[in-house]
């Protein structure tokens, strides 16, 4: 679970309960409980949606790194994120 949270930016709020955490931070936390089950393929939708810039440029950071070695699908209609994780 450390790593997980460690991957996840989410090591110093491990102790908080999830409505006290921003909205970005409880989509990095369902990214976290995708990435327990360790699956093979993992499917996202909207996963920036409503999060400040910063959010999701470290949300597209996230996925590029974490979920590398998944199959991963996102349902976006933000291009710019789209354009950050894609792999050409």
């Amino acid at each position: 679970l450390e790593e997980i949270l460690s991957q996840i930016n989410l090591t110093e709020q491990r102790d908080m309960l999830p409505r006290f955490l921003s909205h970005g931070q409880r989509q990095w936390l369902e990214m976290g409980m995708i990435l327990a089950q360790n699956p093979d393929i993992i499917t996202l939708d909207e996963p920036a949606a409503g999060m400040t810039d910063d959010e999701t440029f470290k949300t597209g950071e996230m996925i590029k790194s974490v979920m590398k070695d998944k199959t991963v699908i996102v349902v976006e209609h933000d291009m710019d994120f789209i354009k950050q994780i894609a792999k050409t």
